[in-house]
């Protein structure tokens, strides 16, 4: 793997808690009495007298002069410290311009041009007009404004062009001057005579460019461009009334030629055309070719049909759209269980600018596309899947096709549901009902550019810095995983990791050209510097890790390495977990329950870091209320999560945020003043081992980019450290859409953020650039790769600084897909190490990116090279709608939930293009900091409460996330625009009955998740379902687990068919089930399970 030699590292020194009284970043600071000191950036900075120069540590410093000292020879000057010759001089030939060269004994550049200063108003030039000029061939005179060229005595000078003298030829003037070709191109001298040449894209007309209309402009083989349109060429044809006379036309050629069609009857309504020279039989569905007859076809699907969508709308360059077509075999060949008929094939049918097909279908006047089989579909048909062309802009119709007999014959099929047409079915007659696509945007020639290209006419050229492989880079460089061109790179291999319960070991293989300097590298374990301990082989270049005697946790190498020439090399990452058991080495994120807290609202552990309340903030709830780091640690150390089944927190960014109140809302409107206390307006965004952005205690950050007001960077070492302890992992939320306009990042690159556009109102038409409040500005990451590669080194930066094991990628909906593809990129390669299926969710140290992307998107970036999941909103307005609110018939939640489980591990259509893969892991919940308290919605009805609950924690495949206080019951709703009564400080003493109750509830649950795999793994199926009940079964390897929710205020029985045996509660006491019986009690829930 292949690491990127680092320019720069700052070492930051880590102080305590700086204290909270009001300190200006300037006290102190005097700028060596030579400057003054300004703080109005929020950091101390010197702006230094004339002479001085800001040192880099808050001094001034005397300006030096580089050329101070420096002799130069008589022909040359010093520039920054060095001597070079000026004009007209030289050392070398190169120093010289044209054709002349250097006389190295006078240092002169002798030339045609030597000596002609063209009357001190212009500039002597080689390639002159000829011998037909009446001056030396070869050069003339480039005059300033008002000035013409003119031949005095055979030399080229610049006259002013009103003092010519009487009867002299003009015509010795610059044939280019005053021409400017449009400004779009150049002009040049040819044969005595000036000639534009010009740019690419516009064409000469005379003395012009004008634009080209064809450039760029693709035709056919057979066709040509003629101002901008594709015309036939001669003797070519669209179809037969282009031919003249007894010719007609070769489809397949689009030549005019012999009808051989004249004498062929293919009968049973086949049409003959001619196709490479030869007679060719379309048939209609129920015959298939047989040399020039239509024949009786008896492989017949039962049917077939364009199953979804039946109307695209793409553009160019953006994802497309997979169509979906189905087969129905009622001999039952077809079906979920059925594996895929290797005779089979399926493809998808394009045609440009028509509404329907002919009939028969002409098979050659279509652009046909290979459907692969769909094995994740599990209704009674066979699915396949095309992705729709993206390589043609238009209209199109779109239909499939389906062979039982490998191609040898084709049954056809349309989306049908047009008037009083069905449904998708077979095409019968000219009146049919193809799938229409339109496909915006044009084409940059046949290629569709890259984000890291631009197109230049008819071809994509790439942007400064940028690659696709590493030839397009220079010397020394090459091409790195986002496409930019790097210094060149060494490398650091993890190879041969082995693991045991209580043991690990593993190499690193070192392969840059340098010997490592040992005395100036620094290897630590999740934190703790161990370069001591371990053994390196000069000889081989190897380092040998080995621990034995290990108790279960997760062990986090970092290899910060610097080379013999001072070089660093990029940290390398090796993550282990070690230890037995579902939270250890044996975890795999469908066996994570999540438990989300907002760091600020959930236990003040340390007073001394509180901010206070700040001026103009007259809501309590949305000051900063004093939660931190300390406080999580306390809690994780008593087991509170532990003893819930918890083995995932989501905690809020750690990044510093304003600690001032900054004033507007959503709504630009709204003036209210807010506070950041939810870590959602970072300031420190950027912070990594190459560029702090002046984030360090010279500038008065002794804790660098981390928030002081959740606590310091060795409490989130310790709070990471101690929740790996109890197989606990630690996922913050990571904010990457925007960052508050105080940011340095921000106010030092302006350039990467898009113009303001707010968001209010603006949420879909501007989903990607909007600003969601005017001091959070937004990332422009599709036309800013520095932005990106900044961002991405800030969060490598953050996970392997504190061995964190997942980001909740906040506003993901928001952020351009290029980011969050490299974002990933990176991740696989600089955080997942020691991972060998990146795809797939089931390996220990696997990075769990969640994203929210809500309004229908969240399919869209559940995919392999984008995040793993989201959190469900479909889950939340399920569980707030049928079990919180009460309202609807339980039947339809279980019909919904049954395909909820497992629908985003296959890729479907959806907006923005197709999502969804075998290794998604949602996040399903029924309350988080953007909704209203879940006990709030039910009107304080605990046992609604209950049921959601319930629900939550018996859901496969994905996680449960449980926001804090909905363990308990807390209530709280959005006011006036304010969120935060939905966040109040977390109440973990004083429980009332029904929220001891609650949580003793949530407990149980939680650690029969863990102990039961069919809760996390298991196929759900509905047992019995209806208005106010419902009862499942998940069965996984053996175990059966059975749950019932009952909303009814009587007792609710139903049956489990198939089932008996001795199950355990929640409880864990014994219940006999006899004959699948069982009965939920009014308004309760039940939940058994046996192994």
């Amino acid at each position: 793997m292949k690491k990127i030699l680092f320019l720069l590292i700052i070492t930051v020194t880590l102080f305590s808690a700086c204290d909270k009284s009001e300190k200006s970043p300037c006290d102190g600071v005097d700028c060596s009495g030579h400057g003054t000191c300004d703080d109005a950036s929020g950091r101390a900075v010197c702006n230094c007298d004339d002479g001085f120069v800001p040192s880099g540590v808050l001094e001034c410093i005397e300006a030096a002069d580089p050329c101070a000292g420096v002799e130069c020879e008589e022909w040359e000057s010093c520039v920054n410290g060095d001597c070079r010759p000026v004009s007209g001089r030289c050392n070398e030939d190169e120093d010289c311009t044209g054709s002349a060269t250097c006389d190295k004994e006078t240092h002169t550049c002798i030339g045609p041009c030597s000596g002609i200063d063209c009357g001190g108003h212009g500039e002597c030039k080689e390639g002159g007009y000829g011998s037909g000029s009446g001056y030396e061939s070869g050069i003339y005179c480039e005059c300033e404004d008002g000035y013409v060229n003119f031949v005095d005595d055979g030399i080229p000078t610049c006259v002013d062009k009103d003092d010519i003298p009487d009867g002299e030829d003009t015509d010795h003037d610059n044939p280019c001057d005053g021409v400017k070709c449009s400004g779009k191109g150049n002009c040049d001298v040819v044969d005595g005579g000036p000639e534009c040449i010009c740019d690419k894209g516009y064409v000469a007309e005379g003395l012009e460019c004008v634009a080209d209309l064809c450039a760029g402009v693709v035709c056919e083989e057979w066709e040509e461009c003629s101002e901008g349109t594709c015309e036939l060429k001669s003797g070519r044809c669209y179809d037969s009334d282009d031919c003249t006379g007894e010719d007609k036309c070769d489809i397949a050629t689009h030549e005019c030629g012999e009808d051989k069609c004249v004498s062929v009857d293919c009968e049973n309504g086949g049409v003959c055309t001619i196709e490479n020279s030869k007679a060719v039989c379309n048939c209609p569905n129920g015959f298939k070719p047989d040399g020039t007859k239509c024949v009786a076809d008896t492989t017949a699907p039962t049917w077939i049909g364009v199953q979804w969508p039946y109307v695209i709308d793409v553009t160019i360059g953006e994802a497309g759209e997979v169509v979906y077509g189905q087969i129905y075999m009622s001999n039952g060949t077809t079906g979920g269980s059925v594996p895929q008929n290797s005779g089979w094939k399926a493809q998808l049918g394009v045609k440009k600018d028509v509404t329907s097909s002919e009939y028969p279908v002409i098979s050659a006047t279509w652009r046909w596309v290979d459907a692969t089989f769909n094995s994740s579909y599990t209704g009674n048909n066979h699915e396949y899947m095309a992705g729709f062309p993206m390589d043609k802009s238009g209209d199109f119709a779109y239909i499939y096709r389906f062979s039982l007999n490998n191609g040898e014959s084709w049954w056809y099929c349309d989306k049908g549901v047009v008037g009083d047409t069905p449904g998708p079915n077979f095409i019968t007659s000219a009146n049919n009902y193809p799938g229409i696509a339109t496909v915006k945007g044009t084409m940059c020639g046949t290629e569709i550019c890259k984000p890291w290209e631009r197109c230049a006419v008819d071809e994509c050229e790439l942007l400064e810095g940028r690659c696709n492989t590493s030839d397009d880079c220079g010397m020394g460089y090459e091409c790195d995983g986002t496409n930019t061109c790097v210094a060149s790179e060494v490398e650091l291999i993890v190879q041969n990791l082995v693991r045991t319960s209580n043991s690990l070991s593993f190499e690193v293989v070192y392969s840059g050209a340098n010997e490592i300097d040992m005395n100036e590298s620094v290897i630590t374990l999740n934190g703790v510097d161990v370069t001591d301990s371990i053994s390196y082989d000069e000889s081989t270049a190897i380092f040998t890790v080995s621990k034995t005697g290990l108790t279960p946790d997760k062990y986090s190498y970092l290899f910060r390495l610097v080379d013999a020439g001072g070089n660093e090399i990029e940290p390398l990452f090796v993550p282990v977990w070690v230890g037995d058991g579902r939270d250890f080495a044996d975890f795999g994120w469908r066996d994570a329950f999540v438990y989300q807290l907002m760091t600020d609202r959930f236990l003040n552990g340390d007073t001394d870091n509180d901010v206070g309340n700040l001026a103009g903030i007259t809501v309590e709830t949305e000051q900063w209320l004093g939660g931190d780091f300390r406080g999580i640690i306390n809690k994780i150390k008593d087991n509170y999560f532990t003893d819930m089944g918890v083995n995932a927190l989501w905690i809020s960014s750690p990044i510093l945020n304003p600690h001032t109140a900054s004033v507007g809302g959503v709504n630009p409107d709204d003036l209210r003043s807010f506070s950041s206390y939810h870590a959602y307006h970072p300031v420190a965004s950027g912070y990594s081992y190459t560029n702090d952005f002046d984030y360090n205690p010279l500038n008065g950050y002794d804790e660098g980019p981390i928030d002081t007001a959740f606590g310091t960077v060795d409490e989130l070492h310790e709070l990471v450290a101690e929740a790996h302890k109890k197989g606990i992992r630690v996922i913050p939320d990571f904010v990457a859409n925007h960052v508050h306009s105080d940011s340095n990042l921000y106010q030092d690159n302006k350039s990467w953020f898009y113009p303001y556009v707010k968001c209010d109102g603006n949420w879909d038409s501007h989903r990607i650039d909007c600003w969601f409040t005017e001091y959070m500005p937004d990332f422009n990451y599709a036309g800013n790769p520095a932005a990106r590669k900044a961002m991405i080194d800030h969060a490598i930066w953050l996970v392997q600084e504190f061995n964190l094991d997942g980001f909740r990628a906040d506003a993901l909906k928001h952020m351009d897909d290029i980011f969050v593809k490299e974002m990933k990129t990176a991740v696989k390669t600089k955080i997942e190490t020691t991972v060998t299926n990146h795809d797939s969710p089931d390996e220990a140290e696997i990075f769990y990116m969640v994203g929210e992307s809500l309004g229908g998107w969240a399919r869209y970036h559940t995919r392999a090279d984008m995040v793993q999941g989201q959190v469900n909103e479909d889950f939340y307005s399920n569980a707030k709608n049928y079990l919180l609110w009460g309202n609807g018939k339980m039947s339809d939640l279980a019909s919904w939930t049954i395909g909820n489980d497992t629908t985003f591990l296959t890729e479907q259509p959806t907006m923005g293009g197709a999502g969804g893969f075998p290794g998604a892991v949602m996040g399903n919940f029924f309350g988080n900091h953007d909704q209203d308290r879940a006990l709030s919605e039910c009107g304080g009805d605990y046992s609604k409460l209950k049921h959601a609950q319930t629900y939550l924690m018996t859901a496969p495949i994905n996680v449960p996330m449980l926001y804090q206080g909905d363990d308990i019951g807390m209530t709280g709703r959005a006011e006036n625009g304010l969120d935060g009564g939905r966040r109040k400080m977390m109440k973990l003493s004083g429980l009332t009955s029904d929220e001891a109750d609650a949580l003793a509830y949530m407990k149980k649950l939680g650690n029969f998740r863990k102990n039961y795999e069919a809760l996390r793994y298991g196929k759900r199926e509905t047992c019995v379902s209806s208005d106010n009940g419902w009862i499942y079964k998940l069965t996984y390897n053996g175990q059966t687990v059975i749950v019932g929710i009952n909303r009814g205020s009587s007792g609710y029985s139903g049956t489990c068919t198939g089932i008996s045996g001795t199950f355990k509660n929640l409880d864990g006491n014994n219940v006999t089930v006899t004959n699948g019986s069982v009965t939920v009690p009014a308004h309760g829930s039940v939940v058994l399970g046996k192994k």
